[in-house]
C-alpha cells in the first residue's frame, strides 16, 4: 500500500522553521508530529533562498523574485 504524500502550506512551513530555529529541528519535529529531515530541508532551502548572491548585485533570490513579480 502506497503512502500518500502529505502537503503544506506555506504559513504551516514558516511556523514549523520558527519552531525549529527556536526550540531545534529534531524537538520541533516531535511536536509536530514530522520526520525532522523534513524540517532540516526545508531550512536548508530558506537559507539558500535568503543568502545574497552575486549574480544578483548581492540581492538574495527570493528578494529578486519580488521585483520580477511586482
Amino acid at each position: 500500500m502506497e503512502k500518500k504524500r502529505k502537503y503544506y502550506s506555506p504559513e504551516y512551513k514558516a511556523e514549523a522553521l520558527k519552531l525549529a530555529l527556536k526550540i531545534g529541528a529534531q524537538k520541533a519535529a516531535e511536536e509536530l508530529g514530522l520526520y525532522d529531515s523534513q524540517i532540516d530541508l526545508d531550512q536548508i532551502a530558506k537559507e539558500l533562498n535568503e543568502r545574497p548572491r552575486k549574480t544578483f548585485n548581492f540581492i538574495s533570490p527570493a528578494d529578486r523574485l519580488s521585483e520580477v513579480l511586482r
